[in-house]
């Protein structure tokens, strides 16, 4: 019984060691083709961020493109544009969802007193059956003062009658947060009419 214990592990013994040198070849290419793959997603990773890249969404969260972070005077005046098209273009039945939709762009610290300004034109709006549209010609954005000045062309309708004049604006602002009804991240602190 002994010579045959003998001879039993004798024969298994390199058949084991063959099904271990197999597995143990299978960890080695797993875990190459694993590291060659952490090495190219670190490569890419770097590579994205050496691109100083951000996303702009515009207000439905469908992905506008991509922008360099150097181009941000064109993401402001996409932001600015947004904002005046809100604020500034109404009619007596949608001057109310005109005014929420400008509020997303106010900075918080001045949301009172433009809730309050506000209120005034959406009653008087309504009463006297006013609207309004602007075409801004010109935007230009100083980056020492955060400000933007707009130059364009306001026409108002009182009760069927309309008038054109002349568009001066000075917009102060601030970045913050990006939010999907502000997607650019610009904030009016201050609003100046010539």
């Amino acid at each position: 019984m002994n010579e045959e214990f003998k001879q039993i592990t004798k024969f298994t013994y390199p058949e084991k060691m063959k099904t271990f040198l197999k597995t143990l070849d299978l960890y080695r290419v797993v875990k190459l083709i694993i590291n060659v793959m952490a090495v190219y997603a670190i490569i890419f990773l770097a590579s994205m961020l050496a691109k100083e890249q951000i996303m702009v969404f515009d207000g439905s969260e469908n992905l506008q493109e991509m922008k360099r972070v150097h181009d941000l005077g064109t993401t402001a005046k996409q932001g600015i544009r947004h904002y005046l098209q809100s604020r500034f273009n109404w009619t007596p039945e949608n001057v109310k969802e005109a005014i929420k939709k400008s509020s997303f762009f106010i900075d918080p610290s001045s949301k009172q007193s433009f809730s309050g300004a506000l209120e005034n034109v959406e009653k008087f709006s309504v009463e006297k059956r006013v609207s309004q549209r602007i075409y801004p010609t010109e935007i230009a954005i100083n980056w020492d003062k955060n400000s933007a000045y707009i130059k364009g062309d306001r026409i108002t309708e009182i009760q069927g009658m309309k008038a054109a004049g002349e568009l001066k604006l000075e917009l102060l602002f601030d970045f913050g947060m990006a939010t999907k009804e502000n997607p650019w991240g610009i904030y009016i602190v201050q609003e100046r009419e010539e």
